[in-house]
């Protein structure tokens, strides 16, 4: 027989251990914004490119992903404008300037709150979704990959392909995730995402974050599942509740790193990838790459606050005040500008781009610092290139990322209330000519790059062995069996203070009567 004919026998033998090997995944996030997305899009062109066969369920088309639909077997459907305008336009025409300055845990529990109460028309929107129905009917998978953004959409796709779960966080793990894989809340030392606290909290710290974090997850299980159970049971009839089916998770991936997050101890189904959407920077457009490398020596500065926030919303003398102290330094400054509204006559050292490429722009080697709003992505990337922060938080956990980058020694921040010439002129100066800053991000850059493998690397591995060993049931605690009490090891204590009491009470009860005897003793001596 010719070569050929062996060669053939040979290619068609790899193909087959590669198909035999591959998995089917699906990979769900309708709801969240591009932030959300970009620790999951890592994941699924590292998934595609080792031969798996992924479906992924999104709210908008993932142009990262346009070369892997070519060449690889991924199946985009996208749930279009499925956004936050469209789950709660009240909250959407929110000013976040007018937001960031009321600075209250109870304004943004409220903003939680009340998207929380709109999930069910997530649910409608999804399901009823052409391309959903598609997969819910012919779909075969080995694999759910969750989006902690409105996870509980997801819950009953596991159940209905009857495979395992992941559950990936863009950002911290929320406690209740952790609890279901057999952790502890532990409050004692993990703040509450939407609070300014270090893992470092005095007793009234404590008590506020215990409270706080306990009704989150009681608000939750009695409000929220109850509330979305019938529409669930309307497109999967026969589910078993929503706190059952989240019980069944495997794993979960966890977008933080002790370089940048406070560390805490995690059960085995708990990996940490964070930093993962973090990749080495890219040559510029030319008319960006002249305007920054025209900066000479004091370098430029790049101002973004996220995909989100619309920059035209900030009011009109806080903006005056920007222009000002960015028209007196001798730095070039590069200005993310989401929104209509231009500023007019800005300074020659000013660059107003719509679209920041901002990994590029932080590796560049005449970056010197970054005006972020102190997203959780934003803060990875700027250590992951080594630049100083000044944080300007809004929302959300930004508040809790910047008080630890503060607290790291790299980074600066000003509330949006705060903000005057004088003091943002200053503070931008001291970031840059104040070398402390420098080296304590080249820390934390150090840190970040010294890992035996990357993020992704570890994400692709675990998300394969989940697949691989039919949810990885020999790796799960059996604390996830315990109720909140047995794992505080309240019933525990509660036996030997009852034990304790018993005894020190016979204990009373003996020595009374030795008293008694004592003295009947002597009367009768005497």
């Amino acid at each position: 027989m010719s070569s050929s004919y062996y060669s053939a026998i040979a290619l068609s033998f790899l193909l087959w251990l590669s198909l035999a090997s591959s998995h089917n995944i699906l990979v769900f996030m309708p709801f969240g914004s591009h932030s959300h997305k970009a620790t999951l899009i890592p994941l699924v062109q590292g998934l595609l490119e080792r031969n798996h066969s992924v479906t992924f369920i999104t709210n908008q088309e993932s142009t990262d992903l346009r070369y892997h639909k070519m060449m690889y077997n991924l199946d985009e459907v996208v749930v279009p404008n499925l956004n936050y305008s469209m789950l709660d336009p009240e909250s959407a025409e929110q000013n976040f300037f007018e937001l960031a300055a009321q600075h209250s845990i109870r304004s943004q529990l409220k903003i939680f709150r009340h998207l929380s109460s709109q999930i069910d028309k997530v649910l409608e929107y999804t399901y009823t979704d052409a391309g959903v129905q598609s997969v819910l009917r012919h779909g075969r998978f080995d694999l759910v990959l969750l989006s902690q953004v409105v996870s509980y959409a997801g819950y009953p796709l596991a159940w209905h392909f009857r495979c395992p779960f992941i559950l990936s966080s863009p950002n911290v793990l929320m406690t209740d995730s952790a609890y279901l894989l057999g952790d502890s809340e532990h409050t004692e030392y993990v703040p509450f995402f939407l609070m300014a606290m270090t893992d470092k909290m005095n007793l009234a710290q404590r008590v506020i974050n215990t409270i706080i974090t306990h009704l989150l997850n009681f608000f939750q299980d009695t409000f929220i599942f109850p509330r979305i159970q019938p529409t669930i049971e309307k497109y999967f009839p026969g589910a078993p509740s929503l706190i059952e089916m989240k019980a069944n998770i495997s794993a979960a991936f966890a977008n933080t790193h002790p370089a940048f997050s406070y560390p805490r101890a995690y059960p085995p189904g708990v990996v940490e990838l964070g930093g993962i959407h973090c990749r080495p920077a890219k040559p510029l457009a030319r008319y960006i790459e002249e305007f920054v490398s025209g900066s000479g020596n004091d370098g430029f500065i790049l101002f973004g606050v996220g995909s989100i926030i619309p920059m035209d919303e900030m009011p009109r003398p806080m903006l005056d005040v920007f222009i000002r102290v960015f028209s007196r330094l001798r730095q070039r400054v590069v200005w993310q500008w989401k929104g209509v509204n231009k500023p007019a006559n800005l300074s020659d050292n000013i660059l107003l781009l719509d679209w920041l490429p901002q990994q590029d722009l932080l590796g560049h080697k005449k970056c010197r610092l970054f005006l972020t709003h102190g997203g959780l992505l934003s803060t990875q990337e700027a250590i992951y290139h080594g630049v100083p922060v000044l944080g300007l938080p809004f929302i959300s956990d930004q508040l809790l990322n910047m008080d630890k980058a503060v607290r790291d020694g790299y980074a600066l921040q000003l509330r949006w209330n705060q903000i005057e010439e004088k003091l943002l002129h200053r503070t931008i100066r001291q970031l840059i000519y104040k070398d402390t800053y420098l080296s304590n991000v080249k820390r934390r850059q150090s840190l970040l790059h010294d890992q035996s493998e990357t993020p992704l690397e570890r994400g692709l591995y675990w998300t394969e062995y989940i697949a691989r060993h039919k949810g990885a049931k020999h790796l799960q605690l059996g604390s996830r069996d315990l109720n909140r009490f047995q794992r505080s090891l309240v019933d525990v204590y509660l036996v030997l203070a009852t034990v304790s009491g018993l005894f020190i009470f016979a204990c009373w009860c003996c020595l009374r009567r030795f008293e008694f005897f004592i003295r009947f003793i002597k009367l009768d001596l005497f």
